[in-house]
């Protein structure tokens, strides 16, 4: 009796393995219970589960593209701050310290400017702490959209629909007015 009870103990051990086993294909697949997705701690168990795992995929890249939205005005707004930084010439006459420390070379070829470096040590308009919360956001972005083409290379079919109705959305509510911004700007710096 007792080797009767280990062996239907192992053999729903081994039912229970089967039950654990994650569904991942390297090509197209409607797949929704047992599927794995970046890890098999990610194991999707019920229907609810998957749902939730659309929905997860959904919001994620709408953030990302609120996200990539308020990168870019962070950097508009950024570059428009006033800059408070000016110094005397020689001469006594005002100059601000973008043009009084690196001259850019006299040359009218983009390329020779840019391979001067001069780009590279011209203050900016941007503090340290502006520039490292940049650098951070920007590695979260970065590492967002990595995370969505993981997502995408599990070739689920519901999980792809819903990013890319994510991006849609992202892109709908947080690029509407992006156009009609740059317009404005362009048009309110030459009048």
């Amino acid at each position: 009796m007792c080797s009767s009870s280990v062996h239907n103990m192992s053999m729903m051990d081994h039912h229970s393995d089967m039950e654990a086993q994650c569904k991942v294909s390297m090509f197209w697949n409607w797949y929704t219970t047992d599927s794995c997705f970046i890890s098999q701690s990610w194991h999707v168990k019920t229907h609810g589960h998957f749902v939730a795992t659309c929905l997860g995929s959904f919001f994620l890249v709408v953030f990302l593209q609120w996200l990539h939205r308020f990168n870019k005005e962070l950097d508009l707004a950024i570059s428009k701050k006033p800059q408070f930084k000016m110094y005397f010439k020689d001469d006594g006459e005002l100059a601000d310290s973008d043009t009084l420390e690196f001259e850019t070379p006299n040359t009218k070829n983009p390329f020779l400017v840019a391979l001067s470096h001069t780009w590279l040590f011209k203050r900016g308009n941007v503090s340290f702490f502006e520039h490292f919360i940049r650098c951070v956001l920007y590695v979260i972005e970065w590492g967002l959209a990595y995370f969505v083409m993981l997502m995408f290379m599990y070739y689920n079919g519901f999980v792809i629909i819903s990013c890319l109705i994510g991006a849609f959305v992202g892109r709908f509510l947080f690029t509407y007015n992006s156009v009609m911004a740059s317009n404005e700007d362009e048009a309110s710096c030459c009048s």
